[in-house]
């Protein structure tokens, strides 16, 4: 059996990348679009790269034709994806040469459904939501629960250790690290290990960065540091959560050109209400967010659930 594991680049590659325990025994290979953070996280494995389509037909045909490309050289009997928009053709010419469709909604939509996944679902073969409410909008799909599974936080050290990671995205999120690095300057803020801060304008002077890490190299810093200060990116949070840290959350303003959609942090909101995430609204915030992230001690509650893993596998051992 042969496996496609196609997504968009960010949040929505790493939950692919989070699938590892059921691809790694099989032959498969990834399809995403280039970019600076895929290419670096995918770099030991077989990948093709397609157009980034933008809501754009001139690149919604490249897309296309380098999806029949793909397909008809690699010849998958199983795609995989959690989206975004740019997975349609493939996912769409895939179904028509008889391909089993499998998606898996984003860990970031919490109670409303995706594009994409509005437009994918009547193809797929199994759709798993990870959050209960998302069943009132995919009436065939199962709950998986999510792809990070948050584990129980531990004591933290007398000076915990913060990495602050600003995700994928391609706008700057220069606020986020110009500000930590001022409050580093000032001596307000103290214990920051280091930074991913990807696609910012602005270089920290007070302490170590990177644009990108290593898929691997970037989960050791998460396993390294104590609180994780990040936009409100799903799997920025997810894979903090997932690694037993406490997670502040500064959200990217539409307003400031930080991202092209209007937020509504349905995600970020939800874990503040969970006790899972301390969300701050401006940099000026960042200090108390910290120190309340410092005092809570957020207690995970164990539910009945297989998790995506276990049910893709099931899926395709009744192929």
């Amino acid at each position: 059996m042969k496996v496609c594991l196609i997504s968009t680049t960010g949040g929505h590659l790493v939950q692919i990348l989070m699938l590892k325990d059921l691809y790694q025994d099989l032959d498969h290979y990834f399809v995403t679009v280039k970019d600076d953070f895929s290419e670096r996280v995918l770099e030991k494995e077989r990948t093709h790269f397609v157009t980034q389509i933008l809501r754009d037909p001139v690149r919604f045909l490249l897309n296309d034709m380098q999806s029949f490309s793909i397909l008809r050289k690699e010849k998958p009997d199983v795609i995989i994806t959690t989206g975004a928009g740019d997975v349609y053709p493939t996912c769409f010419l895939g179904k028509m040469q008889e391909c089993r469709i499998i998606f898996l909604e984003t860990f970031a939509r919490v109670s409303e459904p995706s594009l994409v996944g509005r437009v994918l679902t009547p193809l797929a073969d199994l759709t798993l939501v990870q959050w209960k409410p998302m069943l009132e909008h995919y009436k065939n799909a199962i709950y998986s629960g999510p792809i990070y599974e948050a584990t129980e936080v531990g004591e933290l050290p007398e000076n915990p250790k913060i990495f602050v990671v600003t995700g994928t995205h391609t706008a700057s999120f220069h606020r986020l690290v110009k500000g930590v690095d001022e409050l580093v300057g000032d001596g307000i803020v103290s214990g920051v290990s280091g930074a991913q801060i990807g696609h910012s304008s602005y270089e920290p002077k007070n302490f170590h960065w990177h644009r990108f890490l290593p898929f691997e190299e970037f989960l050791d810093h998460i396993r390294g540091s104590d609180i994780i200060l990040t936009h409100d990116g799903a799997s920025s949070i997810g894979l903090a959560l997932s690694h037993g840290k406490r997670v502040v959350v500064m959200p990217r303003r539409r307003e400031l050109r930080e991202v092209e959609y209007a937020s509504k942090q349905n995600l970020a909101r939800h874990l503040e209400s969970e006790g899972l995430a301390v969300l701050v609204d401006d940099v000026d915030d960042i200090p108390a967010g910290l120190v309340k992230a410092s005092e809570v001690r957020p207690t995970v509650e164990t539910s009945e659930r297989e998790g995506p893993v276990h049910i893709i596998k099931r899926f395709l051992e009744d192929l």
